[in-house]
């Protein structure tokens, strides 16, 4: 009976472990472990030392397949990290153009002042008096 509690207590420290890895898979595994290990202490069983060594290799494939899951997360996260560079890149060079326009056209704008100012400097100056009277009376308010 000891023997039986000892691989039912090995079983439960694996079916332990792969919970602790967090994802679905392995708990699932991890629950049919925990049966398993429950079937195996209840009817004291007497291929024990048979059991023990079938313990051990679904340990190691636990193992294999923890680290197999948390390198494809790595992979996953990888390429999620390459698409967001990617994104960030594109959304980079339109920020660029889009500056590029913007500077293009303010420009534009300063060269249509200075010959508008060129073609007629009396009423260029009007209107900046213009403009200085009205911004003096809001400010009076």
């Amino acid at each position: 009976m000891t023997e039986a509690k000892s691989i039912s207590n090995e079983v439960r420290k694996i079916a332990a472990d792969a919970q602790a890895a967090g994802t679905d898979f392995t708990s699932a595994i991890a629950d049919d472990v925990q049966r398993f290990a429950k079937d195996v202490g209840k009817s004291g069983s007497k291929a024990g030392n048979a059991l023990q060594g079938d313990i051990e290799d679904l340990r190691k494939d636990v193992t294999r397949i923890l680290v197999t899951l948390r390198k494809l997360s790595g992979q996953v996260s990888g390429e999620a990290m390459d698409a967001a560079h990617g994104k960030m890149d594109e959304l980079t060079a339109d920020a660029t153009k889009a500056q590029a326009i913007v500077k293009k056209s303010a420009l534009n704008a300063i060269s249509e002042t200075e010959a508008a100012i060129t073609q007629h400097p009396l009423a260029s100056i009007m209107i900046s008096l213009g403009i200085g009277f009205l911004i003096t009376q809001m400010m009076r308010r």
